[in-house]
Order: structure tokens, then C-alpha cells, then sequence
């Protein structure tokens, strides 16, 4: 993958669906969410933090109905997208059945080949400019407790990154941490990760956008919409 010529890139903010730069980008991003998906899965033993459990996709049915927008916020924000090229897709569901864990995503869900044994993991590329987002629930062993502030951490290092921010959160009752991430592809293009994770009996849940620094406004636009729409069972079950 070559990167573009300095001509070829637009001003920041100005990236568009469908540009030469954005596909670059795009596909950049879409190999580099594997890498959150493989090491989103921490736990901790006793305080120590231990990778999680590794590689076989299972397929969860995704209804072909488009979900609906939720408040007049979100239909401002669609129209803005439009408005700057974005062609809408239909905002659908998955779900992890074992967790009760369930999410919409932009465009059609695909499960990845790479989603560690028990676990569900899905991506998308239907948000607009160089947005990919990405949704997975993680299986931990038993005798282990999940540790997403050490997930975020090693998701980090997995790209060669640095966390800029840890923002702890609750989620119906589970604790949890908002994460923003900054790192660079081998073609040298700056990108964002934002991700939710939310720490389940048994398992942890991860909600993620990722995207060039020059498109964060709408990164984050994406990611407000997709932790909005994260449903989790209420504390205490899982």
C-alpha cells in the first residue's frame, strides 16, 4: 500500500467518502482494528495483568432491517454527514448472545476472521469519511476478572501507540473506561482510536471507531452515536 503524494491529501477535516485518501485510510484502518481485537481481552489474576485467551469467529444473525435514528441530535449529525458526501447506510444490529451485549453499527456488520476462540467480533465501514468501526465481546477464563484499563493499554502498544486519555465510565452498573488512542500506519498516516470497554461477569465488551486525526470531529460524532446505542444487561448479571 503506497501513500499518497502530498497533492493527493486534503486539508484536515476535509477528507470525504469515497477520495483517494480516505480509501487509503480506510483500509488502513481496517487492518489495524484486528489489533484491538485480539488484545481488547486482558484480565488480571490477583493485580497482575495476563493476556487473554487467543484465535474462530461464530456467526451471530444481523437482521437486514436498519435501525432507527434516535433523537433529532442524530438526524442533524446524519445530515451533516450527507452534507459532506456521506452516502447513509443503514445503521444495523449485533449482538454477542452468551454476554446479552448487543450494538448498531454503519453499514453492514462483518464478522472477523481473526476473533479469538469464544468471543464475538465484528467490523464496519459504512460511517462516513475514513471511519471503521468496530464492535467485540470477549470471553474471560474462569478464575480471571477483566481489566479494560490494561486492554486499553495493550491495545495501544499492539499499533505502536500512546493512550492520550482514560476517562473511567459506568455502563447500566458495570464499570468501564472511554479511551482515545493516537498512532501512526507504516504508510504514515496519523490516526485516532476511540473505544469504549465496559468490564461484564465473564466478559468484556469493547465498542471502537477508528479514523485519520484529520476527520476526529466526526470520529467522535461516530463513537458518541455507537456508545449511545451499546445495550448491556444491568449490573450484576452477565
Amino acid at each position: 500500500m503506497s501513500r499518497p503524494a502530498p497533492s493527493d491529501v486534503p486539508a484536515a477535516g476535509s477528507l470525504r467518502q469515497g477520495t483517494r485518501v480516505t480509501r487509503f485510510a480506510r483500509a488502513a484502518a481496517v487492518v489495524l482494528s484486528a489489533g484491538a481485537a485480539l488484545t481488547g481481552c486482558t484480565v488480571a489474576v490477583d493485580g497482575w495483568a495476563t493476556a487473554g485467551p487467543a484465535p474462530v469467529a461464530r456467526p451471530v444473525p444481523v437482521p437486514d432491517t436498519p435501525g432507527p435514528v434516535g433523537s433529532d441530535g442524530e438526524t442533524a449529525l446524519y445530515a451533516e454527514w450527507v452534507a459532506g458526501g456521506w452516502e447513509p447506510q443503514p445503521v444495523l444490529p449485533v449482538s454477542d448472545p452468551d454476554s446479552g451485549v448487543s450494538a448498531w453499527m454503519f453499514g453492514t456488520p462483518a464478522p472477523r476472521p481473526d476473533t479469538p476462540d469464544g468471543a464475538t467480533a465484528f467490523q464496519a465501514i459504512g460511517a462516513p469519511a475514513s471511519v471503521v468501526t468496530w464492535f467485540g465481546v470477549f470471553p474471560v477464563p474462569e478464575g480471571y476478572v477483566a481489566d479494560a484499563r490494561q486492554g486499553a493499554l495493550n491495545t495501544a502498544a499492539t499499533k505502536s501507540g500512546r493512550v492520550t486519555r482514560i476517562d473511567a465510565v459506568t455502563v447500566a452498573g458495570h464499570p468501564g473506561v472511554d479511551v482515545r488512542i493516537e498512532f501512526r500506519t507504516a504508510e504514515g498516516y496519523d490516526m485516532i482510536d476511540l473505544i469504549r470497554y465496559v468490564e461484564l461477569p465473564g466478559h468484556l465488551a469493547g465498542i471502537e471507531s477508528i479514523g485519520v486525526r484529520g476527520d476526529e470531529r466526526v470520529l467522535q460524532q461516530v463513537q458518541q452515536v455507537m456508545v449511545d446505542k451499546l445495550s448491556v444487561p444491568v449490573g450484576g448479571t452477565g
